[in-house]
């Protein structure tokens, strides 16, 4: 029955049956790169959680002051300069983003949503899932928004970089005065 469902089934059972060792071999070797793959792809999915992680610990090993847990903050000096640099600026909606696996540091997003509503901007924070987090700050906007560049040059002016902005291109339902600020942004991946 096998015989007429597999012609070659009998030839390469008397295969198997003479090298024993290779076809043993080649087995586990199948499985170990198998097994290989599957740890790097958890271990890449995983690894921008677990560092995070591992700085929240050191930081409580080191014995930190403050809230470990609450990861940086603007300056009330930052808050005012970028704010006299927003103030000049056309008004924008703007998406404070913050990754929902990142849970440290949500008064960082507080801080810039604060920022933003000081010179009479609209301003929210959400939480949305993103598959890899790295910490930095990500600027989505349409790509002919020069009000962008200001923005980052007057953070880089106070110490904080802004991490190389996203246009959305050619997304015609994203509005012209609409920003969406990542908070822990998502770099490739």
């Amino acid at each position: 029955m096998l015989e007429k469902l597999w012609p070659g089934w009998v030839r390469e059972r008397e295969v198997i049956r003479d090298a024993p060792v290779s076809f043993a071999l080649a087995v586990v070797l199948c499985a170990a790169a198998v097994g290989s793959a599957e740890w790097w792809a958890v271990s890449y999915h995983f690894s921008g959680i677990i560092e995070a992680k591992d700085a929240t610990i050191a930081a409580l090993k080191s014995g930190a002051t403050g809230t470990a847990m609450s990861g940086p903050r603007l300056t009330e000096a930052q808050k005012r300069y970028v704010a006299g640099v927003l103030a000049h600026l056309p008004p924008r909606s703007v998406d404070v983003v913050m990754p929902m696996e990142l849970h440290e540091g949500p008064e960082y997003a507080d801080d810039f949503v604060e920022l933003f509503k000081s010179v009479g901007w609209e301003a929210r924070r959400v939480q949305r899932y993103f598959d890899r987090t790295r910490f930095g700050l990500l600027l989505r906007c349409k790509r002919d928004d020069a009000a962008a560049g200001t923005f980052g040059n007057a953070l880089l002016d106070v110490g904080i970089k802004l991490l190389p902005y996203e246009p959305t291109g050619g997304e015609p339902s994203w509005p012209a005065d609409h920003w969406e600020l990542i908070v822990g942004a998502k770099i490739g991946g």
